[in-house]
């Protein structure tokens, strides 16, 4: 806001810039702003998933935290083998 951005900018469509601008302009507490950031990042990121399950391109893996990362970079290489060469 000190920039010059205001309510109306492109910026404010961000998650968490109305909210915590709510916040800060006494609208919203501090936890309902957080709340509500977290809802709509929960609700973007379904859609998101949503919207990935939709394409057939994808290539999924599937890995757990245990999985070492050469492994991973490994996978993901022979994947783009497989798509491109």
């Amino acid at each position: 806001l000190n920039y010059g951005v205001k309510p109306g900018n492109t910026a404010f469509k961000a998650i968490g810039c109305k909210e915590l601008y709510e916040f800060f302009n006494d609208q919203l507490s501090f936890n309902e702003s957080v709340e509500k950031i977290k809802q709509y990042s929960r609700n973007y990121a379904k859609r998101q998933i949503t919207w990935f399950k939709r394409i057939s391109e994808i290539n999924w893996l599937n890995y757990s935290d245990t999985l070492k990362l050469q492994e991973t970079k490994t996978k993901i290489f022979k994947k783009l083998e497989n798509i491109y060469f």
